[in-house]
């Protein structure tokens, strides 16, 4: 659908687009991402919208995803669902029918009273996420992230809330409001359960310094009593020590800042972690500096083809594992320069050696890449598939092998990679189903055995089999190669030998199962 461009010339969608049966309205655009009001079935959402070209961006919607979908608290904003659509991810919440607590603080000065109820369940919450494990610091405490809904508090923004891991002497990044961050946000020590004690202070004395007041210099808190003398002395003093600039000298918890504020008796709280202790005022402005410039140079790396899929869970091979192998009027796609996997014949308009190439670097970008909505490495082998393809304008009704990602009850982008016709299934010797369903399970299982996962019932054999598994084992310190040719340089002559032929003939008694799917595109279930 046709986009259009905000107030800051950011595109976005125009108002009453509708995206996967939400109708949409603008609303603002966060720090990570569009932000959007919904409707769908009678029922109001609220969607971030990311595109899926900026993987920093799509990273913090799935990290937001995977916290919220486990997290059931009354003061926290309730996931809903998260979706690609057009090149787009779209995470929906529930809309809460409120406002913010910046949006109470420029329009009113808020009673101490008020302050200190809000403050008390504040710790509630946060307390709650504390305590989940790993525990979770929320790290973007702040008026504009915290709304109210009657006389509720909710927190509706986990963009940069991350698992506390314990061991990491400082954070490597610097994220959240500059005025209520802690130093720990901007790299002096690793974020824990004080720098929340340490934004929620902060949080309060903003609420209190009213509408008017802007903070001079990160973590320089003036007593509050000099800009609102209606606070009393004992409020005061809460703030200063929750805002300590140490993190030994605040609350240790917030069962110990919810009794100073006068909430329900502390229980005892477990030893602080241990952290690095933080730099002088006088390093934090260098440390500010160092952090900017090691984000910037991230984000470009990961922009030009860098880290960027989390390649500590990716249990496959790294580098290019597809390539391309030409042959008299057609390709092959290879697992690494010699295992035959399946032809290409040329079709679209495209030389068999052009589409192969295309089709080769897709996969190779499929095959490091982690799903957003359902955490799958998109290239898993469930996604090969044999189909029946109808496309009358190419002139196309064929058997063919094609791989489409499935997370949930949608398939992503089916990709055509071989057409089985007849004059291509005599050349195995069989029918274009049983081709094709011989190319599916050998991709399938290579694959998988890629990964160092086994399979069952692969028509490459038990032994032979065994012999990768083991070969990929002997390769985990040293899996940064660009392709599987050390697998071959592993195992027997005989054998290897064997791999690199496999495909050009089937195995006797192979059996071939059909594929059961929802008909996607131009793709439909074969028969029988």
């Amino acid at each position: 659908m046709a986009r259009v461009s905000n107030p800051q010339g950011k595109s976005i969608l125009p108002d009453g687009a509708v995206v996967r049966g939400y109708t949409v309205t603008y609303r603002a655009m966060g720090g990570m991402s569009a932000v959007y009001h919904g409707r769908k079935d009678d029922k109001s959402y609220i969607l971030k919208e990311a595109p899926a070209s900026e993987p920093a961006q799509v990273l913090a919607l799935t990290q937001e995803k995977g916290l919220l979908e486990r997290l059931r608290h009354p003061g926290i904003v309730r996931f809903v669902n998260l979706f690609e659509e057009a090149g787009f991810y779209y995470m929906v919440q529930e809309l809460i029918d409120g406002i913010t607590l910046e949006e109470v603080k420029q329009s009113r000065l808020p009673s101490e009273a008020e302050v200190r109820d809000w403050g008390l369940q504040l710790c509630d919450v946060l307390e709650y996420l504390h305590q989940q494990s790993p525990p979770i610091v929320y790290r973007d405490l702040k008026p504009a992230n915290v709304m109210l809904s009657g006389d509720r508090i909710r927190m509706i923004d986990f963009g940069i809330a991350r698992l506390h891991k314990g061991d990491r002497s400082e954070d490597t990044e610097a994220l959240g409001s500059f005025f209520t961050a802690s130093p720990e946000h901007f790299g002096a020590a690793e974020t824990d359960a004080r720098s929340d004690v340490f934004s929620l202070g902060a949080t309060m004395h903003d609420l209190l310094a009213g509408p008017d007041y802007r903070l001079e210099m990160p973590f320089q808190f003036p007593p509050i009593r000099k800009l609102n003398p209606a606070v009393s002395k004992e409020l005061e003093a809460v703030l200063l020590k929750a805002t300590a600039f140490e993190p030994a000298d605040r609350y240790q918890s917030m069962a110990e800042m919810r009794a100073a504020l006068g909430g329900k008796k502390a229980v005892p709280a477990p030893p602080a972690p241990v952290a690095t202790r933080p730099p002088t005022r006088g390093k934090i402005a260098a440390a500010l500096v160092l952090v900017v410039v090691t984000i910037v140079a991230a984000l470009a790396w990961t922009r030009s083809g860098g880290d960027s899929h989390g390649h500590a869970h990716d249990t496959g091979l790294r580098g290019n594992v597809f390539g391309v192998r030409e042959e008299k009027d057609s390709a092959v796609v290879t697992l690494g320069e010699d295992i035959g996997l399946f032809r290409v014949q040329a079709a679209f308009g495209q030389k068999a050696q052009e589409r192969a190439i295309a089709l080769a670097g897709r996969l190779n970008r499929l095959y490091h890449e982690q799903c957003p909505t359902c955490g799958v490495f998109k290239l898993e082998p469930e996604g090969f598939r044999i189909a029946r393809y109808v496309d009358k304008k190419a002139g196309l009704d064929e058997t063919v092998l094609f791989y489409s990602h499935r997370d949930g009850d949608n398939y992503r982008a089916p990709l055509l990679l071989a057409v089985l016709s007849q004059q291509e299934a005599a050349r195995l010797g069989t029918t274009p189903r049983y081709a094709a369903g011989y190319w599916r399970n050998l991709t399938r299982d290579l694959v998988e055995l890629s990964r160092g996962r086994a399979t069952r019932g692969s028509p490459l054999g038990e032994q032979l089999q065994q012999e990768l598994l083991t070969a990929r084992k002997n390769m985990q310190k040293n899996a940064t190669i660009e392709n599987l040719n050390r697998l071959l340089e592993e195992i027997d002559g005989q054998k290897a030998l064997q791999l690199r032929e496999m495909f050009e003939k089937l195995p006797k008694g192979f059996k071939c199962d059909v594929d059961r799917f929802k008909p996607t595109g131009n793709f439909k279930p074969l028969t029988g």
